[in-house]
């Protein structure tokens, strides 16, 4: 089995780090917090399971799914420093470059990526930072944290399964809150609308 899966908690614009790989949390969201998730039938075979992981690794889904893939600022050697190992992730060491086929860097925690969306001519800056990369023998996900404090707060983990049937399914699972702002919170039903189509976008992308 391989596996390489890491976990860090600093400067993220929420408390609830880690959130995403808790089995429990779609039921059990921490206070506060709105956990929902989707899941899309994306192909079937070992090779399909492999283009997807270095389609998710070397953020290939973020342009597949709609968005502009902005800047990426690579974490320094080490990562960034955090709580260290929990539950749910386990420290290893960080700082390894791999790439993939068309020479695109794999994501590393602590990674800082910045995304637009929207439409051409009203497009939006959203800052988010690498908080997990878990690498396992039929699993493999990213968890990205937010940075910014508007509209909303939270954690996406975006993965890809092989299933025993031979079959690989894409999940994104959020867990969100709404920013501190009084209009982020008066329009927080309306967030959650449109992250329900991002949702779909990644998972259907990748």
């Amino acid at each position: 089995m391989r596996r390489r899966a890491t976990f860090r908690d600093e400067a993220v614009s929420y408390a609830a780090v880690g959130a995403t790989a808790a089995p429990d949390v779609l039921a059990y969201p921490p206070r506060g917090f709105r956990a929902s998730s989707t899941s899309w039938h994306i192909g079937s075979g070992e090779q399909r399971f492999e283009w997807c992981e270095e389609n998710l690794l070397s953020w290939r889904m973020i342009d597949a799914a709609g968005f502009r893939l902005e800047h990426v600022e690579r974490s320094t050697e080490g990562g960034y420093a955090g709580a260290g190992a929990t539950a749910f992730h386990t420290n290893t060491t960080t700082g390894e470059a791999v790439y993939a086929a068309d020479g695109r860097g794999f994501i590393t925690p602590g990674d800082v990526v910045t995304l637009l969306w929207g439409r051409t001519g009203k497009r939006r800056e959203r800052h988010f930072r690498v908080v997990a990369v878990t690498r396992e023998l039929n699993v493999v996900s990213v968890s990205l944290g937010t940075l910014d404090q508007q509209p909303f707060v939270g954690e996406f983990l975006i993965g890809i399964e092989y299933r025993n049937d031979d079959t690989v399914w894409s999940r994104v699972i959020q867990v969100v809150a709404p920013g501190s702002s009084r209009w982020s919170r008066l329009l927080f039903p309306l967030v959650l609308l449109v992250l329900s189509r991002v949702r779909g976008r990644i998972a259907r992308g990748l």
